[in-house]
């Protein structure tokens, strides 16, 4: 398995603009590929493409990102942060085995209101899931969470066995990304009966961990 650390390093931008120009163009180039990428998909849109809607140079793009991934990275790397800081806190407040499960429920709920309300970052995500380098990025974020679920079930349950929290904390927070992936990829009805289905799983596989 790649080292989480080196991937998320080789998609960080080059830097980041200090002018207020700059700012300005690196800020379009990001609502150009976010556009675009929602309205056609990951594999439709090239770094040209980009530049060309942004209404800059195809240097100035490379200036900042090593390569098309590390672009892409950026337009999910702030919602992704900001519901792993959310999800944590959620679960560092629960008091009891079903408040846990209530918790990791409504963490799951939030990233899905959020990824419904935004469609061309639905259309990143799944791009996203389809390429190596972003997805090992993905799947270190569900192990970081898993980890705060069970380090959490343990606390409230010392004498769980440790292994079997952990292993069922990692298979819940990678099935909670399979569901959304596969659910917001449906229309009508099935998307809600596809999470509302997940969600009765992480309940119950959370609260009874005995």
């Amino acid at each position: 398995m790649t080292d989480s650390r080196t991937t998320l390093d080789a998609v960080q931008p080059r830097r980041l603009p200090q002018q207020a120009r700059s700012r300005a163009r690196y800020d379009q180039v990001l609502a150009a590929a976010s556009e675009l990428i929602g309205e056609r998909g990951v594999d439709a849109v090239s770094v040209r493409e980009i530049a060309e809607a942004a209404g800059v140079p195809i240097a100035f793009i490379y200036d900042y990102f090593p390569d098309r991934n590390a672009l892409l990275w950026t337009l999910v790397a702030a919602p992704l942060e900001r519901f792993e800081r959310e999800y944590k806190l959620r679960i560092a407040a629960a008091d009891t085995p079903a408040a846990l499960s209530e918790a990791a429920v409504a963490g799951f709920d939030a990233i899905v209101t959020e990824l419904r309300s935004e469609p061309a970052i639905v259309r990143i995500w799944s791009g996203v899931q389809a390429i190596p380098m972003l997805a090992e990025l993905d799947r270190a974020q569900n192990e970081r969470l898993a980890e705060a679920v069970a380090d959490r079930m343990l606390a409230l349950d010392p004498e769980t066995d440790h292994a079997a929290v952990r292993r069922r904390a990692l298979l819940l927070c990678t099935l909670a990304s399979a569901a959304i992936d596969l659910a917001l990829g449906m229309e009508g009805d099935d998307v809600d009966a596809i999470l509302t289905e997940f969600r009765g799983l992480l309940r119950d596989r959370i609260a009874t961990f005995n």
